[in-house]
């Protein structure tokens, strides 16, 4: 069987034999559709999405649906027949990715900080629920897989660095797979275009049931809101925000699992920094990829420096 149905049709049906039935339903991207329902709402709305996932994730998604309102999540259903999928409602308000380049901007920063820091701290109360309610023991910060990929491309990407960055970087990666950190289910990309705000309620979508490090949802929120820093001209310092400061106090507050220590947040922020520098080497096609390749290699070396740095 096909990763992903050969037509919509197919959803539809599977849907409906679960009691949601869709008037209409369109993909909107690999695995992800989007349509309204008939004589049934979710989130007080009739307009649902369907993300399709791998048969082998169902156990890792059964009980999400009784987990999402506390992990900030809208309301969602678990269907599982020919296709794993999971039915979910619509979220409020805009993405953060819209509203924070206009929230950093001088005159509004000192009348808005205070909302934005609780956003954040609700952010780390959220995904604190999440790893605690999934929590599987301790594991490695980044899988021999991860580890093994990211050191070769140190090797191609290593004049970009002084000698001793270079190898201060190598050392922490090298140190990944024995360095020990919990493991749970986590979202996934938690990039500001997946977390929505209306005014009051913070929302979190695209849910990945990633099995792994915890340190995946960390070091992704902090690598995507310091690379959009990093990208307005405007911003000029990112601690002055404290936003990742408000993070961890809401994980800290609601997390019944320890919080990770500098070095191995570090470590997942290099992986994902070296991640993308190694992409930018290739050939771009979207037209933002190849405006953002000439903007954010400098300022991706900028951040890579300054992270070992604090940690040396």
């Amino acid at each position: 069987m096909s990763k992903y149905p050969d037509s919509t049709e197919t959803i539809e049906s599977l849907c409906r034999s679960s009691g949601f039935d869709f008037i209409e339903l369109r993909k909107i991207r690999g695995g992800v559709y989007k349509g309204v329902l008939r004589d049934r709402q979710l989130e007080g709305s009739s307009t649902a999405f369907v993300k399709i996932f791998s048969s082998s994730k169902y156990q890792r998604l059964k009980s999400f649906p009784d987990i999402a309102p506390d992990a900030g999540h809208p309301e969602c259903y678990l269907v599982d027949d020919q296709y794993t999928c999971l039915i979910m409602g619509v979220v409020d308000g805009r993405p953060l990715s819209q509203l924070l380049p206009l929230i950093f901007l001088p005159g509004l920063w000192k009348f808005q900080k205070n909302r934005y820091r609780q956003v954040y701290f609700k952010i780390g109360e959220q995904i604190g629920r999440l790893h605690s309610a999934t929590q599987n023991g301790l594991g490695p910060v980044l899988s021999e897989r991860a580890q093994k990929k990211t050191l070769r491309r140190m090797e191609h990407l290593s004049d970009y660095f002084s000698r001793s960055t270079a190898e201060r970087i190598t050392a922490l990666i090298q140190s990944a797979s024995s360095r020990k950190t919990n493991h749970a289910l986590t979202y996934g990309d938690r990039a500001p275009h997946n977390i929505f705000f209306d005014g009051d309620t913070v929302s979190q979508i695209d849910y990945g049931a990633k099995a792994k490090s915890t340190i995946n949802d960390h070091a992704s929120l902090i690598f995507g809101l310091r690379l959009m820093q990093k990208r307005l001209p405007y911003v000029r310092s990112i601690d002055e925000y404290g936003l990742e400061e408000s993070y961890w106090d809401g994980y800290e507050q609601s997390a019944k699992i320890s919080v990770p220590d500098s070095e191995t947040v570090a470590i997942g922020l290099l992986y994902g920094y070296i991640d993308l520098l190694n992409f930018y080497q290739s050939d771009v096609y979207t037209l933002n990829a190849k405006l953002t390749k000439w903007v954010d290699p400098p300022k991706i070396c900028e951040e890579i420096n300054r992270i070992v740095e604090e940690v040396s």
